[in-house]
């Protein structure tokens, strides 16, 4: 996670995803009700929620594809953890399982199986999860791949959650803590011991000189708000993997 940086640089628009499985769950609150409207496209809109398991599945298996298909038809970049389609096809088997674990059978509607047949066959044009490659570098496609633990908890407790926004919106949005950008961002950035920069890198004007903006951007990267603050508060009882572009 660290190597994300928390939008104080960014100059284009960008989707801003942050996904939250809490370490621990009831176990009363897994659900096994779908979204209804079937909406799979997750890019970039003023906010949006999305605790269904059906939405949460299709957005970890989409990502999984991209992966796949970034690890086999990229040649200039690859990801650090690489998928090929035995393990995707691993991810769907044990989905199905511990759907059926929880007490689901065919009656229900829809199945997992629907979910990655509607995106396999291409009926969910224009599903997709924008810039899916934003988690490299965490444990998020490991972890599908290899926890069921985790699958199980993301995927169909109700208490984990996707939440969609946009940097030209207001941000990430993480419950109980509120949107990013509601917050002060601070006088200036701060680094991951939310440490400034030293005095003798600003001007009389309160700015960083031209000759230190590049070593600020890079050891400096957090936006020195209460919103971080209270996230790193939020980490220790929930995963949290926030996605920008």
């Amino acid at each position: 996670m660290k190597t994300i940086r928390y939008g104080s640089f960014e100059t284009n628009s960008s989707s801003t995803h942050a996904i939250v499985v809490p370490k621990q769950v009831n176990g009363e609150k897994y659900d096994l009700y779908d979204s209804l409207h079937h909406d799979y496209a997750f890019g970039r809109e003023e906010c949006r929620l999305c605790d269904n398991w059906d939405e949460k599945l299709a957005y970890a298996y989409m990502m999984l594809i991209n992966n796949y298909e970034w690890s086999h038809y990229d040649n200039d970049w690859k990801p650090q953890d690489t998928t090929n389609k035995d393990e995707i096809d691993n991810f769907k088997k044990r989905v199905i399982t511990i759907w059926k674990q929880l007490g689901a059978n065919k009656r229900y509607n829809p199945t997992p199986q629907d979910v990655f047949d509607y995106i396999d066959r291409k009926e969910g044009y224009g599903s997709y999860v924008d810039h899916a490659n934003g988690l490299d570098g965490t444990d998020f496609i490991k972890r599908l791949k290899t926890d069921d633990e985790f699958v199980k908890r993301f995927i169909f407790n109700k208490d984990s959650y996707i939440t969609v926004g946009g940097d030209e919106f207001r941000g990430y949005n993480i419950k109980t803590i509120g949107f990013e950008y509601d917050y002060d961002s601070g006088e200036c950035c701060v680094n991951e011991d939310w440490e400034k920069p030293p005095a003798d890198w600003f001007d009389k004007d309160g700015c960083i000189k031209d000759e230190y903006w590049s070593k600020y951007c890079k050891e400096y990267p957090y936006d020195n708000s209460d919103f971080w603050k209270k996230l790193e508060e939020y980490k220790k009882n929930n995963d949290v993997y926030l996605k920008g572009n």
